[in-house]
């Protein structure tokens, strides 16, 4: 263990596709936290008029499977049955459950990427890593400081051209959105770079279809410099088995 103190970091862009560094979209790849903040409110916290008794009568599992399926990427939306919230009213409403409590984001459980950089920080895998959310989030900015052990995560946001703009030649940018791939390909240009969209999400496909809202194919057609793949950005049983964890903790401290 102790020559490996002074081991120098191993560089990742000599060797592999995308391996300059890493640009993540944090909502739904690192940390599921509108889904923590749902089980904010179902725990007692403000409602906003919503009709959360459905959501209340679920287990937990199918509390999960509900948010994985969900329309929209708000799921404060989804819970709009009668369609009176517009995106921006909703919006609101999210920012206010994560603004009173910012604990949230540190609680919301981890996903796959966690457990990927954490093995590369073992393996002294050197390089930069950035996290990007549309709207500047305190909690996000406060959770990069210390949510890959080993790795400085640099936090961007706002206009995606000038984050990307930060990022050198080979970088992986992986997406929960795709919505983003579009814009992201447009910006891309010539630059030889590898993109990951999550493929968990149903948000993410057209209406009642297994397609893509964007073709992948037809993108990399048009932008043929650019690799783009899919992943599955978390398991089910681990976010469970996180989640339960959390909930078994809060159980003990109200008992002690």
């Amino acid at each position: 263990m102790d020559a490996l103190k002074g081991a120098s970091k191993f560089d990742t862009n000599v060797f592999f596709s995308g391996g300059a560094g890493m640009f993540i979209q944090y909502h739904d790849l690192v940390r599921p936290v509108y889904l923590m903040a749902i089980i904010k409110m179902l725990l007692g916290g403000p409602t906003f008029g919503l009709p959360i008794e459905v959501l209340r009568s679920m287990p937990i599992e199918s509390l999960i499977e509900w948010y994985v399926n969900r329309r929209y990427i708000n799921p404060i939306k989804c819970l709009d049955f009668k369609n009176l919230l517009t995106t921006e009213d909703a919006a609101d409403i999210m920012k206010k459950i994560l603004d009173a409590d910012p604990s949230i984001y540190t609680m919301a459980p981890t996903m796959n990427i966690h457990r990927l950089l954490y093995a590369y920080s073992k393996q002294h895998m050197g390089f930069p890593v950035y996290i990007y959310t549309r709207e500047f989030e305190d909690g996000v900015k406060r959770d990069c400081e210390g949510l890959f052990p080993g790795i400085t995560a640099k936090y961007l946001y706002g206009d995606l051209r000038r984050c990307i703009e930060k990022c050198d030649q080979n970088f992986t940018y992986m997406i929960s959105d795709v919505d983003l791939l579009p814009e992201m390909a447009a910006i891309l240009v010539g630059n030889c770079s590898s993109v990951i969209v999550a493929h968990n999400y149903r948000y993410n496909f057209k209406p009642k279809s297994k397609e893509f809202k964007h073709s992948l194919e037809e993108i990399e057609t048009r932008f043929p410099f650019i690799r783009i793949d899919t992943n599955t950005v978390f398991t089910p049983d681990d976010l469970l088995q996180q989640l339960k964890e959390l909930s078994d903790n809060a159980e003990r401290k109200e008992s002690m």
